[in-house]
């Protein structure tokens, strides 16, 4: 089993800065929390999946120590009965090289 961790998170935090321009800007989104959730199923497909929810501090903490200035920090809970039902955060940054 792969674990999607904040060390991958950082891993791709570098990455994203390295390719990305001079003050470039991208837009970071994930599920809030600190779980996992494990899907056999997905659109009435078998599936077997992992969902990683990670917390808007530790992520700011990896966005700032990989070199990205954050421009705007949004959460929003889920639209009823439209989707899956749990917090998101939107995270604007840009590369600050």
């Amino acid at each position: 089993m792969y674990i999607f961790d904040y060390t991958q998170i950082k891993i791709a935090l570098k990455e994203i800065k390295r390719i990305l321009v001079d003050k470039g800007e991208f837009l970071f989104s994930f599920h809030i929390g600190n779980e996992i959730v494990h899907l056999d199923t997905f659109l009435d497909h078998p599936v077997n999946i992992d969902f990683y929810y990670f917390e808007i501090d530790k992520i700011t903490a990896l966005l700032k120590e990989t070199g990205f200035d954050i421009i705007d920090c949004i959460q929003r809970l889920p639209y009823e009965n439209a989707e899956y039902p749990s917090k998101r955060a939107y995270i604007w940054v840009k590369n600050n090289k």
